[in-house]
């Protein structure tokens, strides 16, 4: 499932975190277009539906967003290295 949540994390823009808790691999197939409704363009007639839709659609999990610490690298200064 970290490759699933890494994906997420791409498509959606945001953390994504697993709180499924399954361990394994698993073989399944998603079909979409695109990350949500509003990202898309009114004359778009493809069926697919969007990732938030299919996710809980074609494979029943369910998405939320909440609040939730997360591990954040800040770079708060940075140098160029001296030619010694």
């Amino acid at each position: 499932m970290d490759q699933q949540v890494d994906m997420l994390t791409a498509v959606f823009g945001r953390p994504a975190i697993d709180k499924i808790g399954m361990t394994g691999k698993y073989d399944f197939v998603l079909k979409y277009k695109g990350r949500c409704d509003p990202d898309r363009r009114t004359e778009d007639m493809n069926p697919m539906p969007p990732m938030d839709r299919a996710l809980p659609e074609q494979l029943r999990l369910k998405i939320e967003t909440a609040k939730e610490p997360v591990k954040l690298l800040v770079i708060d200064h940075i140098e160029k290295l001296s030619e010694n």
